[in-house]
């Protein structure tokens, strides 16, 4: 079962506010880097990622990771591009999530199997970012780690 596969609407209340952010962003098309105002959102920047897209070829760099990720991470990926990280080089479902966002412009949400001593699930957004309007060069993300099913209503129908 390949739940990443499974687009779903943000179903934790981090993932809401970040999305309800990136909206309030986009009323005249896509958002920049430039607009995003970290005092605006303090609470939930533990939980944002931004990911540096560059194309020719297509490649993905960690440029912030909040703490609650890293947190949860083997190390901190900061700098890192996701091509030297064996577990979301391509052609991982990590990837496929990046590389969906960046060539769509659509704002994704899924749910990932995250293997550790629980067998847990993360909830991962990918949401685009443009700083010309056109192309997305950068994308906004928020993960939130499942603590418990009724977090995530849609998992437990699976």
């Amino acid at each position: 079962m390949l739940i990443c596969d499974k687009a779903i609407a943000p179903q934790s209340s981090i993932n809401r506010r970040v999305r309800a952010y990136w909206d309030s962003l986009a009323k005249d098309g896509l958002p920049a880097r430039r607009d995003i105002e970290p005092a605006d959102i303090p609470a939930l920047l533990p939980h944002i990622y931004l990911v540096e897209v560059s194309y020719e070829p297509l490649d993905f760099q960690y440029r912030l990771i909040g703490t609650a990720i890293v947190e949860r991470s083997a190390r901190d990926y900061t700098g890192t591009s996701i091509r030297d990280i064996p577990m979301q080089a391509p052609p991982s479902q990590i990837w496929s999530l990046y590389e969906t966002v960046a060539t769509t412009g659509q704002p994704t949400c899924t749910l990932i199997p995250y293997r550790d001593e629980k067998d847990r699930f993360v909830e991962k957004q990918c949401l685009p970012l443009s700083s010309d309007g056109t192309t997305i060069d950068m994308l906004l993300g928020s993960i939130v780690f499942e603590e418990e099913r009724v977090r995530f209503p849609e998992r437990n129908a699976l």
